[in-house]
């Protein structure tokens, strides 16, 4: 039975994370993340194997902690236009104390890969038409629901609200200020029949 390895693996992986958000994949080299976590290099290579491995356990950690996971929740019944305001609320605090300035991680690295067809780009488009079925499913909702016009182009409202995130996680590079960013997804929201003004309170 093999030696267990000498690190917290949690710990390494957000390392890691934190240093391909600062400078992308491809400007990310193994001997880089081997120092910025903490590991030999025997021990990067017998737990993680290659860099490539590394990114993806990193990508899927920093999706698990992003406010869209809730959305996934959001059943038949939920309100969806306030399900959408508290998940915008929650994205403008997270991208400025989280994203310092980086931006969205997932958003950074879709713009670095889209037009790639490896394992590792496939994987971030995998991630983003996952949101845009989810989103779709949502705005279904909404209209079954009547709290969207039946006349409503579900995919295509879906498609605007994906695009305007990630346009608004760029941005945030830019307007790093939370107050900013919600002026901004109110605006939108409201414009497209989604802000439920209760929920912008809390």
């Amino acid at each position: 039975m093999g030696r267990p390895p000498k690190f917290e693996r949690q710990h390494a992986i957000v390392a890691a994370r934190d240093l391909f958000w600062a400078q992308g994949f491809q400007h990310t080299t193994v001997s880089e993340l081997i120092i910025a976590m903490g590991i030999q290099r025997s021990s990067f290579y017998n737990s993680f194997k290659s860099r490539e491995s590394v990114f993806r356990e990193a990508i899927l950690d920093y999706k698990s902690i992003t406010p869209d996971r809730a959305l996934l929740d959001v059943r038949n019944g939920d309100a969806i236009g306030a399900a959408f305001t508290v998940f915008f609320k929650a994205l403008c605090k997270f991208v400025i104390n989280n994203g310092k300035g980086r931006g969205c991680f997932a958003s950074n690295m879709l713009s670095e890969m889209g037009n790639r067809s490896d394992d590792t780009a496939l994987l971030i488009k995998q991630l983003f038409k996952g949101q845009l079925v989810n989103y779709t499913r949502l705005i279904q909702i909404a209209v079954e629901q009547g709290e969207l016009p039946d006349d409503t182009q579900t995919g295509a409202l879906a498609l605007e609200i994906a695009m305007f995130q990630v346009g608004m996680n760029t941005h945030s590079k830019i307007h790093n200020n939370e107050e900013t960013l919600w002026a901004c997804a109110r605006l939108f929201l409201k414009q497209n029949g989604l802000l439920d003004e209760q929920n912008t309170l809390h």
